[in-house]
């Protein structure tokens, strides 16, 4: 049965994803959610669509497209401007959307999602405050100018830690030590953690993969297990171990629960399960400084794990010609704890 629903959901998704450049909208915007993607309209009552009822009368055209507006094909998103809305990229240009051209060289990680190298934002003008010692993992300009305890890099991304990710590239000098290994502990939970995920996801694989009937086994199978939401814990241990999704995350990011590898309780897009699995999945995201439920962090991380231990797996679905296929060669290859 697992198999026949891996395959179904393989199917929608390829139906509903591979279109997912094009039609994919973070669903609300205006004041406090953000701009729809590109060539989408939000409409007055905050709602992003083509139609005449997003594209008509009320038209924001500060946060989307408007077909009466004089200055509708200006950016949407950047310095001086804001970000996208929920799993959106900023191009290099200024534009929210999903595709690989927001979402690769040039996006603009400040304002929104990016999946590879990016153009580090322009800062707005602001006066220098003076620094102080942070209280909660972050640090830098967009964070108070807070520096990072004694010790501790301060990343490109405004984490305090001390692996090679918060020392090496980007680090900020100015807000923290460039020169140290990892002795810390995850930070502050990333905002990332549930709901519509499939066209964030398939961006991520489709350019991994470069196959369409690969990218929707792959999804299908992570659909199931997960229903594509990193901070999914396994549903039949929801009520033995007393803890919801959201409980379950927190208490492992804080230490507070200490039996995360070897509880044997599915978590996460793949619902990793075997305690080595886990235990690299944790130690992951440590060295990474985000929190165990961060999507980006768990993509790179399941991506890593195919190519290591995995490889035959990567080489047949890079080959794939059809989705049932692709689904064949996940589940006998890859399907286990």
């Amino acid at each position: 049965m697992k198999y026949i629903n891996i395959v179904f959901a393989s199917l929608a998704l390829i139906s509903t994803s591979m279109a997912a450049p094009a039609t994919f909208s973070g669903d609300r915007c205006g004041p406090g959610y953000g701009s729809c993607d590109q060539g989408y309209c939000c409409s007055k009552y905050g709602y992003c669509g083509k139609t005449d009822a997003y594209c008509g009368t009320g038209c924001q055209s500060g946060f989307g497209y408007c077909p009466n507006d004089d200055n509708d094909d200006s950016p949407n998103c950047g310095p001086g401007i804001g970000s996208c809305g929920s799993n959106s990229c900023c191009s290099k240009y200024g534009y929210c959307g999903t595709t690989s051209e927001h979402c690769y060289d040039g996006c603009q990680r400040g304002y929104g999602k990016c999946l590879g190298g990016y153009q580090e934002p322009e800062p707005e003008p602001e006066t220098k405050k003076p620094g102080k010692t942070n209280k909660n993992g972050r640090c830098g300009p967009e964070h108070g100018y807070a520096s990072c305890n004694s010790g501790e890099c301060c990343s490109q991304y405004g984490y305090c830690g001390t692996s090679s990710d918060h020392c090496g590239t980007g680090c900020q000098s100015e807000f923290g030590n460039c020169k140290n290994s990892y002795t810390g502990s995850p930070s502050k939970p990333s905002n990332l953690t549930s709901g519509n995920n499939e066209a964030y996801i398939w961006n991520f694989f489709i350019h991994k993969l470069n196959n369409k009937y690969a990218t929707a086994g792959l999804m299908g199978n992570l659909y199931v297990e997960s229903q594509l939401r990193p901070d999914n814990l396994e549903d039949q241990f929801e009520s033995s171990s007393g803890m919801s999704d959201r409980e379950y995350t927190e208490r492992v990011n804080n230490g507070s629960y200490k039996n995360f590898v070897n509880d044997s309780y599915g978590y996460g897009l793949a619902q990793w399960t075997y305690s080595v699995r886990k235990q690299n999945l944790l130690n992951y995201a440590r060295r990474q400084g985000t929190s165990i439920d961060d999507l980006d962090m768990q993509l790179n991380f399941l991506w890593n794990e195919l190519n290591s231990d995995f490889s035959t797996l990567v080489s047949k679905l890079k080959r794939a010609t059809s989705v049932r296929g692709a689904s064949n060669d996940i589940i006998f290859d890859f399907e286990r704890p």
